[in-house]
């Protein structure tokens, strides 16, 4: 009887030891190490709104639709790159910005005031209806309408720089080039 109870009491240890290990590895994963979060998901964007705004597409090549929230944090963090699109711009006439609010126009131009960025328009989204899930979300819409990029919330560098070169250089992200062929080099972001 001794030994069994001792066998029992071994194999009650090393259950614990086991559990204990398990429990720890996943602590450290999790807690220690946690796996980043990407930001890569795919905003909703509901294009049947686009129409909505009002906006005549046309107008220029392409339009870049700032989707902001004067509430939003990551809007406010990221004046600094929508300050250096609009001043970036090769040739605004290309490329028109257009910023688009939930809260009224006027408050939405008091906000870009302070913020410091200027765009070609603000407007508001008519009847909540809004056409991006999140703020700030980009949406960059050619001179027919259609949706040729969506990038949504605080944005890495690389994405800053794909932006960027979609708005100097056309959708395409082809700049001019020079008398021998070669792509004139623009500075970035």
């Amino acid at each position: 009887m001794n030994s069994f109870l001792k066998k029992i009491e071994v194999t009650a240890n090393i259950a614990v030891i086991l559990i204990s290990i398990l429990l720890g590895y996943a602590l450290i994963k999790t807690r220690i190490f946690p796996t980043p979060q990407t930001t890569q998901t795919k905003p909703s964007v509901d294009l049947a709104k686009l129409p909505q705004l009002g906006i005549d597409w046309s107008q220029s090549n392409q339009t870049l639709l700032l989707s902001l929230s004067k509430d939003c944090r990551f809007c406010t963090e990221s004046a600094a790159f929508y300050r250096r699109l609009a001043q970036d711009r090769s040739n605004p006439t290309n490329t028109r910005l257009i910023a688009v609010f939930p809260q009224p126009i006027s408050d939405g131009s008091k906000y870009l005031e302070q913020l410091e960025v200027s765009v070609d328009e603000v407007k508001q989204y008519p009847n909540q209806a809004t056409v991006a899930s999140a703020s700030p979300t980009l949406i960059l819409v050619g001179r027919s309408g259609s949706v040729l990029g969506v990038w949504t919330g605080k944005l890495t560098s690389d994405k800053e720089q794909e932006v960027w070169q979609k708005v100097q250089c056309g959708s395409e992200g082809k700049c001019a080039s020079n008398e021998n062929g070669k792509s004139i080099e623009t500075r970035g972001i």
